[in-house]
């Protein structure tokens, strides 16, 4: 019997009684003040065009549509990357409901995601559904927006395909692909060229685009540079955010058939970032002279090539079938300016050799079980670091460390089986079962009265199994629910545990003894599907225990940093967005999301955890114009702990873009767009609730870092 995990809605004829909390939504729907889109459309709305399914593949590796998904998840689509244009990927996920950018300089940063920031590795990142592991705090350093096709971002656990450790969610960055062509020949043609530029830092930007395709073969190759200088704030520049961006990538693929194909992805990159505040930048050059930190990457550089098929073999009981494998190389000079005094100044080169990482993945889509989609695969990783060697250089100071090498060994199974139980009613659940072993060479002399205890930790063996229940229920065609619960578990890195060195304006310290963190997440969401509406109200908690967090303390009379176990925490919140086309040419985007993070154990809040934030957006396209306004609200943030982190102002952006199609402007002109935008259109001075600060120096605007100033950007791309 066939599988119809994607069945068509119907419209239901009973009667429904909803939780009172979906008077959220409703209250949406008012504020919209739109009766057409409640089913009562008159004659004069037949020109307003409906709104699309919107499919992913981040969750089960196929294509899904988001309402057949009991996970919330969010999408970025292609048209709101060429739409605004971001220099970051980070950037670009601002729309999504409770995600936040802690910002570190005009390219660096993290992505913050119910409450924790990237590099507590609790929401991790995939490329085209592949893990990308070992630079938690540069990760999207190392993405060019112009090679996404779309973003997916996975809120709450998401062990089942990427692992026990996607605590908070997690996002995947969908890349572009040609497409397999099957003609006589094998051609190539320059596919597209972009021109960028922005005021606030003097961008300058470049990207090509190369496809070809014949004889089964398909092949796309770009490349990419971009430079900036420091970026304006309304209060001044912030000094040390340039950076500078080199990439070439490609990926050549053959299709033995219109099933079965082969893929060859590489990738070389060479990025330089400058921190001029955030994490590990913080209190910035602002600061006075003995506090003052200058961080940056000089380079980071990534070498990556992948194999991978995707397939439906002929074989009883598998509808489709992945595989593939990858080496990724890391390498990082990170280099920290102090300034003692007036008269002296020490550069620290921390040369960070990796980790050199082989991974790969084997999964198999089966309809064996009736009624049901059985996704079963293993997964594996050898994460390796040659270690890092600390250089000082200062007035006649020379002084280094040796290598330490440590290796992080994963391999985990996994079982996700999607059952329709019926037309109205879906049922999922997963099971993983994760095995680690990490081994380091560490034996930090330095500091005497930890040597013992490395010692008795440096080879360690974990393993848990992880599992996850969720349900779709659908009692009419224009309203349906999904629930989720799901447990996580994440094992302490070598890093986290070992490493030992300069970082920011002090130390990073080791915690040898860190426990494995664990988590416990349910959430509800209510989902509004109108011919002209769409809109998700998603309710969440989750509860963890021997949760990693940093703490502040002194080591050798500086401000210094380690990971500790807080022992339980909880993360509770609320995300909703709304989607509605009022006319035939405008359509109205609402985001919003409050959550709040409370340390159990020593009654205080979490740190650095967003407030109540939201965005209104209207936007306007008709023939080859496009119009988009949009205007990003945050509350003044007051529930913190003290000792890590200061109260924040509230604030109210307005960003304005334009675009305009050449071509259909005009046939005579090249296919080419035009696009204009301006950013934070009033100069309001203002730092994200997420962005770290070091709270032991003056307050300033780059401790915080403040976010740039007015910025008008153009780009133009042309394809040929």
């Amino acid at each position: 019997m066939p599988v119809r995990l994607l069945a068509p809605l119907r419209v239901g004829h009973g009667r429904l009684v909803s939780p009172p909390w979906l008077a959220l939504v409703g209250m949406g729907l008012y504020l919209v003040g739109s009766p057409q889109a409640l089913g009562q459309q008159g004659a004069s709305d037949s020109a307003v065009p409906e709104l699309g399914a919107v499919t992913v593949t981040a969750t089960n590796f196929r294509e899904t549509r988001l309402d057949d998904e009991s996970k919330p998840v969010s999408v970025v689509d292609q048209a709101t990357l060429a739409t605004k244009a971001p220099v970051s990927v980070v950037e670009a996920m601002q729309e999504v409901p409770g995600l936040s950018f802690s910002r570190a300089g005009g390219l660096g940063g993290q992505v913050v995601m119910r409450g924790f920031n990237s590099n507590d590795l609790k929401s991790p990142l995939a490329i085209d559904g592949e893990r990308f592991r070992g630079r938690n705090t540069l990760e999207y350093n190392l993405i060019d927006p112009g090679l996404i096709e779309q973003v997916e971002v996975i809120r709450g656990p998401a062990a089942a395909i990427y692992g026990s450790e996607a605590m908070a969610g997690m996002v995947n960055i969908v890349t572009r692909k040609a497409k397999p062509d099957f003609s006589d020949t094998f051609s190539l043609r320059l596919h597209g060229l972009n021109l960028a530029y922005e005021s606030i830092n003097n961008l300058r930007a470049t990207r090509l685009d190369v496809t070809g395709g014949g004889k089964g073969f398909d092949l796309r190759l770009a490349g990419s540079v971009r430079k900036a200088g420091d970026y304006d704030t309304p209060l001044g520049t912030a000094t040390h955010s340039r950076f500078d961006d080199q990439q070439i990538s490609g990926v050549l693929g053959y299709s033995l058939n219109a099933q079965d194909r082969l893929e060859l992805k590489f990738k070389a990159a060479e990025v330089e970032s400058h921190r001029a505040g955030g994490l590990g930048g913080a209190p910035g050059m602002e600061a006075p002279l003995a506090q003052r930190v200058y961080l940056r990457e000089d380079p980071i550089r990534e070498r990556y090539v992948g194999l991978a098929y995707a397939g439906q073999p002929k074989i009883s009981g598998i509808g489709k079938l992945n595989a593939s494998l990858y080496v990724r190389d890391l390498y990082t000079d990170v280099v920290t300016t102090r300034y003692p005094n007036a008269t002296s100044m020490a550069e620290t080169h921390r040369y960070v050799v990796g980790p050199q990482e082989v991974g790969g993945k084997l999964m198999v889509v089966s309809d064996i079980v009736p009624q049901s989609v059985l996704t079963a695969g293993l997964d594996f990783f050898v994460q390796d670091w040659d270690g890092a060697e600390t250089q000082v250089k200062g007035t006649g100071t020379v002084a280094s460390t040796a290598r330490r090498d440590s290796t992080t060994k994963g391999l985990g199974a996994f079982a996700l089986l999607e059952h329709e139980l019926s037309e109205r009613w879906l049922l999922s659940g997963n099971v993983r079962h994760d095995r680690y072993h990490t081994q380091t060479a560490a034996n930090i002399i330095t500091i005497p009265a930890l040597t013992s205890e490395i010692l008795a930790h440096r080879d360690a063996r974990d393993r848990k199994t992880t599992y996850a229940l969720g349900t779709v229920f659908k009692p009419s065609g224009w309203l349906n629910f999904a629930a989720n619960f799901g447990t996580s578990y994440r094992v302490p890195t070598s890093g986290e545990k070992f490493s030992y060195g300069t970082y920011g304006k002090g130390y990073l310290l080791p915690n040898p003894s860190l426990e494995p963190e664990e988590g416990k997440t349910v959430d509800i969401s209510a989902r509004l599907r109108l011919p002209h509406l769409s809109a998700n109200l998603t309710l969440y908690k989750s509860h963890y225990t021997n949760l990693i967090a940093q703490q502040e303390l002194l080591y050798l009379d500086l401000v210094s940093s380690r990971r500790i176990n807080i022992g339980k925490a909880e993360v509770q919140g609320l995300e909703f967005d709304l989607k509605q086309m009022l006319r035939k040419d405008w359509t109205l985007k609402l985001a919003a999301a409050y959550t709040e993070g409370t340390n159990q154990t020593a009654h205080k809040p979490l740190s650095y955890i967003a407030p109540l934030v939201g965005t209104v957006g209207l936007a306007y396209q008709s023939g080859p114009w496009q119009w988009e306004g949009d205007l990003r609200l945050s509350k003044r943030k007051t529930r913190i702990d003290t000792s890590l982190e200061r109260a924040s102002a509230g604030y109210g952006v307005f960003n304005l873009y334009a675009g305009l199609d050449l071509h259909r402007l005009n046939p005579s002109y090249p296919k080419a767009t035009l696009r204009i935008g301006i950013e934070n259109l009033f100069d309001k001075a203002y730092a994200d609730a997420t962005t770290r600060e070091a709270i032991a120096a003056p307050v300033s605007y780059t401790n915080p870092l403040l976010e740039p100033g007015r910025n008008l950007k153009i780009s133009l791309t042309t394809q040929f």
